[in-house]
């Protein structure tokens, strides 16, 4: 699922900017709606993707780290890139051509994870589903 919401966050941003830029106070939003649906995409399968990445022993830390990471980069570089490129450009092409550019590399890097298996791990995650969670 992952796969295709990063496919689909490679192809969206420019036609979604194209129907900003109409104008249409109709299409706007469906631009939005859409984009909102690849991101929503994307989201819900992170959660079992970041599982599959990090090793049992390992796992908290690593999604809580990753997740940090990708939120201060996409959170606090992509605004300043995208006023950047608009003030030098004077166009939203740009920001979409960005925004494909940032979904690609999410795409090439979906493409090259691969499932934990070694035996370590099945065995830590098999004891990891005996052991009841303790109530606090």
């Amino acid at each position: 699922m992952y796969i295709l919401g990063a496919l689909t966050a490679v192809l969206w941003p420019l036609p979604m900017f194209g129907l900003v830029n109409t104008g249409d106070a109709g299409l706007a939003p469906l631009a939005f709606t859409i984009a909102a649906i690849v991101q929503g995409i994307m989201a819900g399968a992170q959660g079992g993707l970041l599982t599959e990445i990090f090793d049992v022993r390992f796992r908290y830390s690593g999604i809580s780290i990753a997740y940090t990471i990708g939120g201060m980069v996409g959170g606090a570089l992509t605004p300043i890139v995208a006023t950047t490129l608009f003030a030098t450009y004077r166009s939203s092409t740009a920001i979409a051509l960005y925004v494909a550019a940032l979904s690609l590399v999410s795409l090439v890097s979906v493409l090259g994870v691969r499932k934990i298996d070694t035996p370590e791990a099945e065995a830590a995650e098999s004891e990891e589903r005996k052991t009841p969670a303790s109530s606090s």
